[in-house]
């Protein structure tokens, strides 16, 4: 990377720069799902679809991440 260890290491946190924002849902460079499979997720989640364990298996993410989702506290349309 560039810089002193610390910028380093908060880019590896997911923030751009020493002082700006986190980047939060599929901005973040590690993220594994992106706003619109989060929202046919949260869908199929709410209409029984499927179960929270089919999801965490089908979009390789953990259950509780799947659980933020369905509550709308991970992937919301504040984050973007």
């Amino acid at each position: 990377m560039f810089g002193k260890s610390r910028s380093n290491a908060c880019l590896r946190r997911g923030y751009l720069m020493r002082f700006s924002k986190p980047m939060r849902g599929e901005m973040h460079p590690l993220a594994r799902l992106s706003a619109d499979q989060a929202a046919k997720m949260r869908e199929a989640l709410n209409t029984g679809q499927i179960s929270q364990r089919q999801a965490s298996r089908q979009y390789g993410i953990s259950r509780p991440r799947v659980k933020a989702i369905q509550d709308g506290t991970a992937y919301n349309e504040k984050d973007y």
